[in-house]
């Protein structure tokens, strides 16, 4: 087990997320550990390192997914994306999906040089979609966490990357008006602006947490917060209607508060 003594949230989410909130939650879980929020990872490390903010714009161009079903992506850079990352910083949602593993590594190269231990765990929240390659079925998938050194958590990856039920589908299919089926069924899934977002981060905020401590972040129990949900009521379950923690996850959690006091 990782000798954690420090926590890490950069508040990537333009005021979307009571990270505050967030915070006193991993404290009450954690015991003793110090946790403290960060301004957006960019923005921060423009601060304390100074690397040249075109560079990372660039590489942060380089990561958009153009195909969703091409492995290997060669966007051409225009300066106009230059110019919006530089602006964006990660933050502002504009429909862009970036591969999760690349933006992880880019960050990677901005954390300080004395944090970039296992001593520190560092969770990046942000704005941006973000996805995976899945080497099943060969195309990108909309994830909301992609988890490393730092974590990556997408707040509009909790909308997107779930599915919804599969009638809100056949619905659509059947000319039924988007907001009248969303009205429908919004007990069912979450939406932007919904005021269950800062709750519902709160378990991804433990699975990268889990995923620095243990190397694992998932449960295989649905209603675990640690459960890797694909589905929108699934993740509703395990975030909001569950019982927090599976047995298993409980005794660890507890176990490991009591190794970090």
């Amino acid at each position: 087990m990782t000798p954690l003594k420090t926590i890490c949230i950069y508040d990537g989410s333009n005021g979307e997320i009571k990270v505050g909130e967030i915070v006193e939650y991993v404290r009450k879980k954690l015991g003793k550990v110090k946790t403290e929020i960060r301004e957006d990872i960019i923005s921060y490390s423009l601060k304390k390192k100074s690397p040249p903010l075109e560079n990372i714009a660039i590489k942060l161009a380089e990561s958009r997914v153009i195909k969703i079903e091409e492995r290997i992506q060669t966007p051409t850079i225009l300066p106009m994306m230059v110019e919006y990352e530089k602006k964006s910083r990660f933050i502002n949602t504009k429909g862009v999906v970036y591969d999760g593993v690349k933006i992880v590594s880019i960050f990677s190269e901005l954390l300080p040089e004395e944090e970039f231990n296992l001593e520190w765990c560092h969770i990046v929240i942000t704005n941006q979609l973000v996805s995976s390659w899945d080497t099943r079925d060969k195309r990108y998938h909309l994830r909301v966490g992609i988890y490393g050194f730092p974590s990556l958590l997408s707040v509009p990856g909790i909308i997107e990357a779930p599915a919804k039920p599969k009638e809100f589908y056949l619905k659509l299919r059947l000319g039924i008006n988007r907001e009248i089926v969303k009205q429908e069924m919004k007990s069912r899934f979450i939406d932007y602006k919904d005021e269950r977002l800062t709750e519902i981060l709160k378990g991804y905020v433990l699975q990268a947490l889990f995923f620095h401590l243990i190397g694992e972040p998932f449960c295989s129990f649905s209603y675990c917060r640690l459960y890797n949900a694909h589905w929108q009521e699934e993740l509703i379950c395990a975030q909001l209607e569950g019982e927090e923690f599976c047995e298993f996850h409980y005794k660890l959690l507890e176990k490991i508060k009591t190794n970090l006091e």
